[in-house]
């Protein structure tokens, strides 16, 4: 990130190229062109088919790079977008500067605010399982994303994996006390005995969450990087 620039890197023969930004020079660039888009201090990827975006926290905007059609667009705006995490249906981006979650609709580009009331919380200020809307983000330090589109996401020193989901149409708005549904956010302790029905640490190669099922490389034997 503080080269502002995202570089691809090759798996099998290790050689990193960059793919858009310029080396120590910062910026903001309308261009569709990958080769002339400027990125200031980019902090995080995510990758769906054909489709790399990537969180320009600097610039207060997420991009998306169209690897078939070769050109870049601004597919949301805010303040501090800090990490990203992109499935089938669409893209979550945590906005550090407004505290919130939003979700972006693929293809449409339509911004939606799922999680977050806009205020920083602490560690003891309100209870969990709370209303989306009404439930304090604090620091998030990193996301990542299941193959059925819920988030799962780490508060800044906290060994707690939080996991949130879209409310479905059928949600009926009212539920039984203790049931955990669609639009609340349901909570594992890293370490805890059952393992079968834990959500693990999101840290090392074998425990990371299965990826979408309709995940595609962004290139054969590359992944992005900041």
């Amino acid at each position: 990130g503080h080269r502002h620039q995202v570089y691809s890197l090759d798996m099998e023969t290790k050689c990193i190229r960059p793919l858009i930004g310029q080396v120590e020079v910062p910026g903001c660039s309308d261009s569709k062109r990958p080769s002339e888009q400027l990125l200031r201090n980019p902090t995080d990827t995510a990758v769906f088919s054909r489709r790399l975006f990537i969180a320009d926290a600097g610039n207060q905007r997420v991009l998306c790079f169209d690897r078939k059609k070769n050109e870049c667009q601004v597919v949301f705006e805010g303040m501090e977008p800090r990490h990203i995490a992109a499935y089938h249906s669409g893209l979550f981006v945590y906005d550090h500067g407004q505290h919130k979650i939003f979700h972006v609709t693929m293809d449409t580009w339509e911004v939606r605010h799922v999680l977050g009331t806009g205020i920083s919380g602490i560690l003891f200020d309100s209870e969990e399982g709370l209303p989306p809307l009404s439930t304090n983000l604090r620091t998030i330090t990193s996301t990542t994303i299941y193959r059925d589109g819920k988030l799962a996401f780490l508060y800044e020193d906290d060994p707690i994996v939080r996991e949130f989901w879209m409310p479905s149409p059928s949600t009926p708005t009212l539920l039984p006390v203790g049931t955990v549904c669609a639009s609340h956010v349901k909570l594992f302790q890293q370490g805890q005995d059952d393992e079968k029905d834990a959500l693990l640490p999101l840290q090392g190669p074998d425990l990371q969450p299965p990826l979408p099922t309709h995940f595609q490389p962004f290139s054969e034997g590359s992944m992005p990087m900041c």
